[in-house]
């Protein structure tokens, strides 16, 4: 056969088998870029999640991965048909050979760009699973910090209670130091004063009585009038409220210079105080003892002597103030009576009265005399018998202190 008779038909195997090589390779390039784009896509959160050097070296291999595979692929695409058909080879052979070279060169060169960006992805990852690796050891580190630091901030806090609590109980340890000094203290004030107590002192009445009701003790339903200006010497004229408080400041005077301390309920004759406020005076003044200095009265002029009144032990009031203010009671009377030489009508019960009823410490109503009988009376208002009047009183207050 002819050379010449067969060269359209060469041509045209040759052209089809350079289209077919075409289509293969630009098919080839195109699956090669759909599957590194597939491929780093599905990776971007790793590369995301890794950190900066990693993702900035990633980065610029995948750029370079693609601009590489780019350009082989389309220099593969690109190649110019520019063959020269050699009448004298075999045709089997060309299109054996020189199709499945150029076909193999563009298949390899899609695989060495799938390979690298493969192997790109592979590094994301790894670098990704060595940073999560390093978390972990980090959080771990932080995690043993915070404990670190909790156990010293707990060490530190039990330190801080620890030393409260030690000047707290040293604080503690001070007051109770300075409260036995201060008590201790105070004993020796009274020593180096000579204090032998605190006496409420009053003298009964006042210049114009208040006639308003009163309870005659606490939660008492029955009444009594708030205070009276008292009886008047019958022979002398002088109102008792006057002599009570003459006797009264004498007392004082006396108390004072034995040792005592002394609270006074009034030192005027104008003011209006009832029964039962004299003893609220009393009862929160501090006073160890209270006592009422009156004078007595009777329709029966030739009654006289001394006495002195205490709540009885039966009292509604103030039973518990019985025992004590009997003692009191009783040590003023023997005395005054042995002062004076007045008849001794003794201690006498009574649960009566308001300014009894109302106090909370010891209390006694002193009775000097009766100014209805005309020596007593008289003798009342010298100043000989109001000497021995007060002295017998004060002599029965030591004697209820054991002075």
């Amino acid at each position: 056969m002819r050379p010449g008779r067969y060269k359209p038909l060469q041509a045209a195997a040759i052209v089809a088998i350079v289209v077919m090589m075409m289509v293969f390779v630009s098919c080839g390039k195109s699956k090669s870029e759909d599957k590194i784009s597939q491929t780093i896509g599905g990776n971007s959160q790793l590369v995301t999640d890794a950190n900066s050097d990693a993702n900035a070296d990633t980065g610029s291999e995948n750029i370079d991965t693609d601009s590489d595979a780019n350009k082989e692929a389309d220099s593969n695409a690109d190649i110019d048909i520019d063959i020269d058909i050699d009448l004298d080879i075999d045709t089997e052979t060309d299109t054996d050979i020189a199709p499945d070279t150029e076909a193999n060169k563009a298949s390899d060169s899609g695989s060495g760009a799938e390979d690298e960006a493969k192997a790109d992805v592979e590094t994301i990852a790894d670098d990704k699973t060595i940073s999560d690796d390093a978390a972990p050891k980090d959080d771990k580190a932080t995690a043993d910090n915070k404990a670190a630091s909790d156990d010293k901030a707990s060490a530190d806090n039990k330190a801080a209670a620890d030393d409260k609590a030690a000047t707290d109980d040293k604080a503690a340890a001070d007051d109770k130091t300075g409260d036995s000094e201060s008590a201790e203290g105070k004993e020796n004030d009274a020593s180096e004063t000579g204090i032998k107590g605190i006496v409420a002192i009053d003298a009964g009445h006042q210049r114009k009585g208040n006639y308003e009701q009163e309870p005659v003790g606490p939660g008492a339903k029955s009444t009594k009038a708030k205070v009276s200006s008292g009886t008047q010497g019958r022979f002398t004229g002088v109102p008792e409220y006057e002599l009570n408080l003459v006797i009264a400041k004498m007392v004082r005077d006396k108390l004072l210079d034995r040792g005592y301390e002394v609270v006074m309920i009034r030192e005027s004759h104008d003011v209006n105080l009832s029964n039962k406020e004299r003893a609220d005076i009393a009862n929160e003044s501090g006073a160890d003892i209270f006592i009422r200095i009156h004078a007595n009265g009777s329709t029966n002029p030739s009654v006289h002597g001394s006495s002195t009144i205490y709540p009885s032990s039966k009292n509604p009031y103030v039973a518990d103030l019985s025992d004590a203010s009997y003692k009191l009671s009783k040590a003023i009377v023997d005395s005054l009576c042995k002062s004076t030489g007045s008849k001794n009508l003794g201690a006498v019960a009574r649960d009566d009265m308001s300014g009894i009823n109302w106090s909370k410490i010891p209390v006694t109503i002193i009775e000097m005399g009766y100014m209805t009988n005309e020596k007593e009376d008289k003798l009342m208002q010298t100043e000989d018998y109001q000497e021995k009047i007060a002295e017998g009183i004060c002599k029965g207050i030591d004697k209820y202190f054991g002075y």
